[in-house]
């Protein structure tokens, strides 16, 4: 979605959008002039709305609507798996433990067969856990609890890192399917 037609049609300037959503006029202009990643502007945006707005009641106020709007029409630019008819639901939150929380929540409701991702085994769940740690006062107890159905956590060291390993998820790090053999991975397609 391009946002400067999107903001023409709806009669914006980047300086009003920036007032109504909080969302740092440079950041907006970035976006605008393809000059930042839309990943990236999609994270500040939500990370924006995430810690500093109130949450959202029945009557949600016209900047709410607004950038909801934005979000929803750029994450289907974005994502080409997301259909037009697809609903998206943006979930706000005043505080960090909030956010940390309802993601698992939606993990262990979902109770997917494996967790996947690039580089998931050494960055996204360590961090996830190291963050949740720190976030929770560094209370392992609860952080196991989070994350784990079962309330356990095991850790392995592989090379400098440190590997989480959740009981009733597996971890399916796609880096591995492109990594040579000899540096650990599957190298499935073919040498590099």
């Amino acid at each position: 979605m391009d946002l400067k037609k999107w903001r023409k049609k709806n009669k914006l300037t980047l300086t009003k959008l920036s007032q109504m959503t909080g969302i740092p006029l440079n950041v907006l202009s970035k976006i605008e002039r393809n000059k930042l990643d839309p990943d990236i502007g999609i994270s500040l945006a939500l990370e924006k709305v995430g810690f500093e707005m109130e949450p959202v009641m029945k009557e949600k106020s016209p900047k709410v609507q607004i950038l909801e709007e934005y979000l929803s029409k750029l994450l289907r630019h974005c994502f080409m798996y997301i259909e037009e008819d697809d609903k998206i639901k943006l979930y706000y939150f005043t505080y960090e433990k909030d956010l940390i929380s309802h993601v698992w929540k939606i993990i262990h409701n979902i109770d997917p067969a494996v967790l996947s991702g690039w580089y998931s085994d050494q960055f996204d769940i360590p961090y996830m856990y190291y963050r949740s740690y720190n976030v929770f006062d560094q209370d392992e107890n609860k952080v196991n609890q989070l994350m784990s159905k079962f309330g356990k956590i095991k850790t392995q060291k592989m090379g400098q890192s440190l590997i989480i390993k959740l009981p009733e998820y597996p971890i399916l790090d796609l880096m591995y399917l492109y990594k040579p053999r000899d540096e650990g991975g599957l190298e499935c397609f073919g040498p590099q």
